[in-house]
């Protein structure tokens, strides 16, 4: 009896307090257990997938549907248009000139033409390796609320520090504005 209460024998499993020489089955449970934390924290398929949702979701986000709302930035509209954005639209022939901002088809018009414009740089567009949808999205909605040269800073820091800038967007949410990470979460992933 004196045997069975040696240290050796009597920890559970009769574990010798060495991980290697262990075969317990909890070393692969733990892996395999972290490996789907991992994969469950990097989904890049559970967002809103639907354009009509997040056009909803994004009015909802800029102006709380009210197409008269002005921000303390001088936003105006439905979905929320710097002055200084129409006017880069109109110049660049993205959308006719003296649309208004409070009319809400108009709104979208300027909307749209931001977004297509978005959608055309090349660092969203075709960065140097292939992004899932969610991340190209999330780019193009953090360009928009954000602006495009915050945003492309803000991933290339995010590089730099070794974060994976081209699977779930979320890994590189912390290298962008507070608000900005709030308008994305409601937009694509509340």
């Amino acid at each position: 009896m004196r045997a069975l209460k040696s240290r050796r024998y009597y920890q559970v499993g009769g574990s010798t307090g060495d991980p290697k020489k262990e075969s317990t089955g909890y070393a692969r449970l733990d892996a395999r257990l972290a490996r789907l934390a991992k994969q469950a924290q990097s989904d890049t398929s559970n967002y809103t997938t639907e354009q009509a949702d997040r056009l909803e979701r994004q009015i909802m986000a800029e102006s709380s549907g009210n197409p008269n709302a002005i921000s303390p930035a001088g936003a105006r509209g439905l979905l929320q248009i710097m002055p200084s954005t129409q006017r880069d639209l109109e110049d660049r022939g993205l959308i006719p000139r003296g649309l208004d901002p409070f009319n809400p088809d108009h709104s979208r018009k300027m909307r749209d033409a931001k977004i297509n414009a978005l959608s055309e740089l090349s660092w969203i567009k075709d960065p140097p390796k292939k992004i899932p949808e969610v991340n190209r999205l999330a780019r193009i909605y953090a360009s928009y609320n954000a602006g495009e040269g915050r945003i492309k800073d803000a991933l290339e820091k995010a590089k730099a520090d070794g974060v994976d800038i081209y699977g779930d967007p979320r890994a590189w949410f912390n290298y962008i504005p507070e608000e900005t990470r709030g308008y994305l979460n409601k937009i694509l992933f509340d």
